[in-house]
């Protein structure tokens, strides 16, 4: 391309936008500042231009970063973030690390200082270039090109080094704006049809011969169900349904409203069981998919393992370690391919027995948990009255331990949403405000104490296009500590519960919400069947006392229930 005049801020940053674009971004997310200003403008004047541009904004970049993440999720494609400089960069830092973790693609177009105002005391200024490290996939520093040759040869290295990366994730490009950072230039046209072969590394296109030889000569194979998102689902799904082998799925596998017999939906809770377990007994696992909630099932895996014939398969699709006990012959293959490619195991020789013992703890299910009024009741009840087509952000904590356990939903086509990566309770109403892009109906699940720490983030649900119901489970604090030794410690209040004894009342009225309080199951089901979604988000706050102590209870009545061992 021939010399141009030398570039305007203004035009770099349309450039910028551009790429974005380019490269697949359809959800900007925003945050106010001067330093970004130019980025902002650039935005604001292409969304008029480019189809299907839409913008979000938000005052806390950190609840921004976890609804850009959200957002991502959900929508299948990378999600790009704007922030200014400073802190504003940081507080994007817990979302990057979900995203890395999870392999969610976002951009970050971090604005900053120029070099000569850096490590001065310049306002605003902090050490922002590579600040993720390594949580992010890539790190680039970028200034101004001096013009529109220097800006094609930018754009060129930076695909460049965009197209080795061999797993999505978090990028980068930290931006140093110069002043004027509001003055507007004609827009520099350059050629993205030169750049559309953007080439990716692909998952292996062939399964290996050892791992269908192990398939094909098992007798007893277990399936494990981890975290899958719903476009996973749907490719597994022929696979799974014509098995003839038990299959526990996680809360976050997409499988919970599925009605095969050997779904075994309360697998956590029947490995409790030593009749169970005992009749088990797979010479071979294969697991789909990672990061299962279920400790229970991880406990039974490092006792399985003991055995030296044991044999342990974890199919993923993207080439990443996912296995804690390091055992399992990790395996990369395109689920898409998964019918194709991988043979149905043998008849597992006690399946009809396990079944049994799945039904009888279903039919137990009712008396044992559903009547009391405990954060397992909640959960329960939530996952029955939940509409087909709906979707649920699982909070973490107590909250995505509850609907794993005790939970399978009444309706089918439910999707599941979690930040599993890291298991952290911050972000999680700005990550649940993107369910709303893409569903009619749908919920969160979240303890008090994560409500709090995103508190901020119930002001996106007044410009979401959907309303949202938030279901607290309000136990005054860290309720999940009181399952744990952390319970018999003299700090326990003090240092693990940390109660803190507010309502969440003002709180929905301060960000515009709906707001109902609910003492005991017949309440909390008389707000779940009201007719229709609602017309705006609303909270419903679960006030629970001692529920934790009644759950405590539960695992030892399940493992000595007579029903269970009579099926043998």
């Amino acid at each position: 391309m021939p010399y141009q005049h030398t570039l305007h801020n203004s035009q770099w940053a349309e450039s910028l936008i551009h790429l974005m674009y380019h490269l697949g971004v359809r959800h900007f997310c925003v945050a106010p500042g001067s330093r970004n200003a130019v980025l902002t403008l650039a935005l604001f004047r292409l969304s008029r231009e480019l189809d299907g541009l839409n913008l979000h904004t938000h005052f806390d970049e950190r609840g921004l970063g976890f609804l850009a993440l959200g957002l991502a999720r959900v929508q299948q494609q990378p999600v790009c973030i704007i922030t200014t400089s400073g802190t504003a960069v940081a507080n994007l830092h817990p979302a990057v690390v979900e995203a890395f973790e999870t392999l969610v693609p976002l951009f970050i177009l971090s604005a900053d200082r120029p070099d000569r105002l850096l490590e001065c005391g310049a306002n605003q200024a902090i050490r922002q270039k590579h600040m993720f490290g390594a949580n992010a996939r890539l790190s680039v520093n970028l200034s101004c090109p001096a013009d529109s040759q220097a800006l094609n040869q930018q754009i060129t290295g930076f695909l460049q080094q965009y197209a080795q990366l061999s797993l999505p994730g978090p990028i980068q490009l930290n931006c140093q704006f110069d002043e004027p950072l509001y003055e507007q230039a004609a827009p520099v046209s350059l050629d993205w049809q030169r750049w559309n072969q953007v080439s990716r590394p692909i998952p292996a296109q062939t399964a290996d011969e050892t791992v269908l030889e192990i398939v094909r000569s098992s007798r007893s194979v277990l399936i494990l169900l981890g975290q899958l998102t719903p476009a996973q689902h749907r490719q597994l799904l022929p696979w799974i349904s014509q098995l003839q082998c038990p299959v526990i799925a996680d809360i976050a596998s997409q499988f919970r409203g599925r009605r095969e017999a050997h779904l075994l939906h309360y697998g956590d809770l029947l490995l409790a069981h030593p009749a169970f377990v005992a009749q088990l007994q797979p010479d071979l696992v294969i697991q789909f998919g990672g990061r299962m909630v279920s400790k229970r099932v991880g406990q039974f895996l490092e006792q399985y393992l003991c055995d030296s014939e044991a044999q342990y398969l974890l199919l993923s699709e993207y080439d990443r370690p996912l296995d804690p006990t390091h055992r399992a012959r990790q395996q990369t293959i395109p689920f898409q391919r998964v019918v194709e490619w991988l043979p149905q195991p043998s008849v597992h020789p006690h399946l009809q027995c396990l079944i049994r013992q799945h039904e009888q703890l279903a039919d137990a299910l009712p008396d044992l948990v559903g009547a009391s009024w405990h954060e397992a009741s909640v959960a329960r009840l939530l996952m029955r009255q939940m509409p087909a087509g709906s979707a649920i952000m699982a909070g973490n904590s107590l909250s995505i331990r509850m609907l794993d356990s005790y939970g399978r939903f009444a309706a089918q086509d439910i999707h599941v949403y979690s930040s599993r990566g890291a298991s952290g309770i911050d972000g999680l109403v700005a990550t649940a405000a993107a369910l709303t892009s893409a569903y009619e109906h749908s919920y969160l699940l979240v303890g008090d104490t994560a409500l709090l720490h995103d508190l901020n983030s119930l002001a996106l649900l007044a410009g979401m296009p959907a309303a949202m119901t938030i279901v607290v489970l309000n136990n005054n604090g860290g309720g999940i500590f009181d399952l744990l030794p952390a319970s018999q410690q003299t700090a326990y209040e003090q240092m693990f519960l940390m109660p803190h004894g507010f309502s969440f009342q003002h709180a929905a009225a301060q960000f515009g919400l709906d707001y109902h309080e609910v003492t005991d199951v017949s309440a909390l089901q008389n707000q779940l069947t009201a007719c229709g979604p609602p017309k705006r988000s609303r909270l419903i706050e679960c006030r629970i006392h001692d529920g934790t102590t009644q759950l405590k209870g539960f695992i030892e009545q399940i493992r000595l229930l007579p029903a269970i061992s009579a099926c043998v």
